[in-house]
Formats: C-alpha cells, structure tokens, sequence
C-alpha cells in the first residue's frame, strides 16, 4: 500500500515554512502562522511589531502625517522641506523624509532647521545634500543671499516690419 493510499480520509500533513515542523500548532502563541492561515490583512506589512527592534518598529509605523508632525515640532523650515517632498509622490518619498528627520537624533533640531532653511531657496530637498549641509557645518555659517531672480531681457526686435515679408497682412509690424 503506498503513502497516499495510507492518507485515505486523513487531513494531509503541512509542513511549517517558518518552523520546518509537520504539526500546524508548532508555534506556541500562533504568530508563525498568522501569514500562512490568512489572518493578516491584505496589503500590510508582515511580522508583529513587538517581535522587532525598537528602531525597525519606527519605520515601519511611520507615515506621511506622522512625519509631517515631527517636522513642525522640529520648525517652520524642517515642516516647509518635509511637506514639499512628502507632496509629490508621499509614499515614495516616505524614506527619504525618515532620514531626514532622523538627522535631528545626530546633529540636532536646531541645526537641522538651519540646514533646511539653508536648502529652502535652492527647492534642494535631498538627504545627502542636507547632510552635507550639516556635516559641512554650513548651516552655522552666514547664509549666502540667494540667487537673485532678474527679470528677463526683452525679446529682440525686429529690424524690419512683417510687410516687408507678407505684404497681405495689411500693415503694422511685430515690434
């Protein structure tokens, strides 16, 4: 008689992905079949966040509005830099915005605000050029004035009228 024949009205074995075990009730708190027996929400992220470090736990909970709010705690400058990127595209540049924020832990709020009042009149939003920034200790020196907007030169004009080319037009030129 061979092994299926044997199997014959019984449940068939599953073995654990997680555990390597036979038996379904491996786990003892039933977190490693969570994701197998289908209790975990379609489109969340997996795992239970108690079973990760506390520093992983952060950017797994962290979102637009949440990152939005630490940046106004940090200043008007840091929330102005924050809300431009997480505008565009927020989930996508959800970690960029992560680590930006996470310069505060390293350099400080106070110097993190001045760097990105520093970057604001250049529209520079990325990290490494805020962290350069801070590294450099640019944002303790005086700020340079930024680049002056100049009105734009006059169109040319030109030398002769547009009769000369189409005398149909019926007069007048395009100066």
């Amino acid at each position: 008689m061979g092994a299926a024949a044997r199997r014959v009205g019984r449940p068939t074995p599953r073995r654990c992905p997680l555990t390597g075990s036979r038996d379904n009730d491996a786990a003892d708190d039933g977190s490693a079949h969570d994701a197998i027996d289908g209790d975990r929400v379609s489109g969340s992220r997996g795992g239970n966040p108690d079973h990760l470090p506390p520093a992983k736990v952060a950017g797994l909970l962290a979102t637009p509005a949440s990152c939005l709010r630490r940046a106004q705690d940090i200043g008007p400058a840091t929330s102005e830099v924050i809300g431009r990127l997480l505008g565009d595209r927020p989930l996508d540049r959800l970690r960029t915005a992560l680590g930006i924020l996470k310069l505060a832990h390293k350099f400080g709020p106070r110097r993190l605000e001045a760097a990105c009042a520093r970057a604001l009149p250049y529209d520079d939003f990325a990290y490494a050029t805020l962290k350069r920034i801070l590294e450099r200790g640019l944002d303790q020196a005086a700020s340079p004035a930024a680049a002056r907007v100049t009105a734009p030169a006059p169109l040319p004009l030109f030398a002769r009228p547009v009769t000369d080319f189409f005398p149909s037009t019926g007069g007048g030129s395009c100066n």
